[in-house]
């Protein structure tokens, strides 16, 4: 007889294709440890573990320590097993369950993957997974309930079935007792939560799974109404409405709501409802399959309320604007009431802004803080300026260090927490929030709000580096249209990208005509250039062509570079400048453009002719000067030597004994 198709099922009570999807991995051996059946998925990818097959030649024993032995596996069946395939290398964890009766064991495994890539590159797919699989990753618990939903209503539709037969057929009555026991096995190992209900919505019978979610027992719950226990007052009321209708119709759906455990835990549920009808149609049960996801809503919440604030950042000109819209988007997030934006000020935390919504009256709160500054340490924002880190208070009414306590507890505040925003290390400000309830320290939002006041601290640097930046280019903009010097700056390889009016005016071109065009060159006299190239080269002892580098050859070795050069108009006229050339590095040595700045020498040229002209002049009237007086005194002495000559004494006494002298010594 072939091995797959033996008995085992009968006792087990379900078809071995229905339990082949329940347990894809599990493996019944008999007492020589010989395997007689595997699970459709195991078959697959350990087609080593077959029927017939010693399991101790296919797999090796990891966990606990021990030796294969029948009595031995029986002894320790309680114990968590670690399984390894030889051949793979595959791990897989379970139990070994004794069947009832029956000299056989059933490993209830799965694989035990330590990273969820490995499940792709086992050739593994979630259809190869049963719906109690711990391998079903969180981000895709969806898809997990999904397959589970399915699995749980093809169990339904057996259950429906076999109530029929009981109906008809009261010999079966003990064996659909021991499938019923199987069964709840099975819904006792899910972590997932299982209600069953009557038409009415009253609880009949509920699993493990959600005793461990929601505190309650069986006994508690039978005959109650699961909303009843389990809603609270942060329990969305459309949705509350929305399940009760489709209850009300006989109609399955699926819901995610806020649930309140038995001690006050708040936990979110992704809930799949799914009615059962007897063979008449009668609707005769609902059955609701129901994850956590806790985990997933808060890692939601918390990325919302950075996208949030980011698109409050991204989306207003400066801070006045943003603040308001940071405080509304994370108090809507939060579902909290009041936010609030203290900012440093010398010694002093004083609040700037507050937010809350048209609807919730904290009047009390509110002047009390408007009127209140806060130092290092004291109140909620002191304490968080002392401590740089966000700070959470449960309940402010009996926090010994919060100042507006009464004025909070008059307006109904209790829960509250902030955060502090730093530009460059430095304390700016702190945001504060506060809520209706009494709220436990949520560590991982305090987290997220370092990040958020991170992401403000980022903004409000950039905002102020903007606006340094705006007043930088407004001086940069004056500097260069007032100044009356040419000021050329050009990418490293010549290309001329700035062109101010100085220089358009003493050009006649325009700055369109140039940047992104042309190079300096267009506007030099090419002989110049030539000889200075010539020169450059005996200089710096190598070739220096003539062109843009040999205006750049001296700067770029960071070298001073100034000197007398003829510039040519767009008209083709001519005018000599005093051009300055330096290079332009960044702070890894590298040249990232030049500069040149160029003042023109025409009237210092005119006024340094008419200056010579003018010294030229009067050298040649002084010379001329200085003739006629040197006649004047020989006219004197010729008129003594005529008055000598006739006995007459001198008539020009100054003259007298200077013949020999210079006239302006006989002045």
């Amino acid at each position: 007889m072939n091995l797959t198709s033996q008995a085992i099922v009968p006792n087990i009570g379900l078809p071995p294709e229905q339990f082949a999807a329940a347990f894809p991995f599990h493996i019944a051996i008999n007492r020589n440890l010989v395997v007689v059946q595997t699970g459709r998925t195991l078959q697959r990818i350990c087609p080593d573990a077959a029927p017939g097959i010693a399991v101790d030649r296919v797999f090796r024993l990891a966990q606990p320590e021990g030796q294969w032995s029948f009595e031995w596996l029986v002894e320790n069946h309680r114990q968590l097993f670690l399984l390894v395939h030889l051949a793979s290398g595959l791990q897989l964890r379970g139990e070994f369950i004794a069947l009832p009766g029956e000299r056989r064991l059933l490993f209830l495994g799965s694989p035990w993957f330590t990273d969820s890539a490995e499940i792709s590159e086992r050739g593994l797919d979630f259809e190869d997974f049963a719906i109690h699989d711990p391998a079903v990753d969180l981000l895709q618990v969806f898809q997990a309930q999904k397959m589970a939903l399915a699995d749980a209503k093809k169990l339904l539709a057996k259950l429906s079935a076999q109530r029929a037969e009981l109906r008809t057929a009261n010999e079966r009555l003990q064996q659909q007792e021991n499938e019923s026991r199987k069964l709840a096995l099975i819904a006792a190992r899910t972590d997932n939560s299982i209600v069953l209900t009557n038409a009415e919505g009253r609880t009949m019978w509920v699993n493990e799974g959600f005793t461990r979610l929601t505190g309650y027992t069986l006994e508690e719950m039978l005959g109650k109404k699961p909303g009843a226990v389990l809603q609270g007052p942060g329990t969305d009321p459309a949705t509350v409405r929305h399940m009760s209708e489709q209850l009300r119709q006989g109609k399955g759906f699926r819901a995610e709501i806020l649930n309140y455990s038995k001690h006050g835990r708040c936990y979110w549920l992704a809930t799949e409802v799914q009615p059962i009808h007897d063979d008449q149609g009668r609707l005769t049960n609902f059955m609701a399959i129901q994850s956590d996801v806790t985990l997933r809503r808060s890692a939601q919440q918390r990325l919302a309320i950075q996208f949030e604030v980011s698109r409050a950042l991204a989306e207003t000109a400066n801070l006045t604007a943003a603040i308001p819209q940071v405080l509304q988007s994370i108090c809507e997030n939060l579902g909290w009431q009041v936010g609030e934006f203290w900012r440093l000020s010398g010694e002093r935390l004083l609040m700037v802004e507050i937010w809350h919504p048209p609807e919730v009256r904290v009047p009390n709160f509110i002047h009390a803080s408007r009127t209140t500054e806060f130092t290092r340490g004291i109140g909620l924002p002191g304490r968080i300026w002392a401590t740089a880190q966000p700070a959470w208070i449960p309940n402010v009414s009996s926090d010994a260090n919060f100042p507006r306590g009464v004025a909070a507890a008059d307006d109904g505040l209790r829960g509250a927490f902030g955060f502090p925003v730093f530009v460059q290390e430095t304390l700016w400000g702190v945001a504060e929030f506060f809520g209706r309830k009494i709220e436990e320290p949520d560590e991982a939002l305090l987290k997220t709000f370092s990040t958020v006041g991170h992401q403000i601290g980022q903004f409000i640097e950039r905002q102020e580096a903007e606006e340094s930046l705006r007043e930088t280019n407004t001086l940069q903009r004056a500097i260069l249209e007032g100044a009356n010097y040419a000021i050329i700056s050009t990418s490293p390889d010549g290309i001329i990208q700035l062109f101010n009016p100085a220089a358009q005016r003493m050009l006649g071109y325009t700055a369109a005509e140039m940047i992104g065009r042309q190079t300096p060159v267009a506007f030099h006299d090419a002989d110049e250039v030539g000889a200075r190239a010539n020169e450059l080269t005996a200089e710096l002892g190598r070739e220096v062509k003539p062109g843009f580098e040999t205006f750049v050859a001296k700067a770029e070795r960071g070298e001073p570079d100034e000197r007398e050069w003829t510039y040519i108009r767009k008209d083709g006229s001519r005018f000599p400048v005093l051009l300055s050339v330096t290079a332009l590095f960044d702070e890894r040595g590298r040249i990232t453009g030049h500069l040149g700045v160029a003042f023109d020498l025409t009237l210092r040229k005119r006024d340094e002719e008419k200056l010579r002209t003018m010294l030229s002049e009067l050298e040649r009237f002084n010379r001329v000067m200085m003739n006629r007086e040197e006649r004047v005194l020989e006219l004197k002495r010729e008129i003594n030597q005529l008055l000598a000559t006739v006995g007459q004494p001198p008539a020009y006494s100054s003259v007298v004994g200077t013949k020999d002298n210079h006239p302006r010594q006989s002045r």
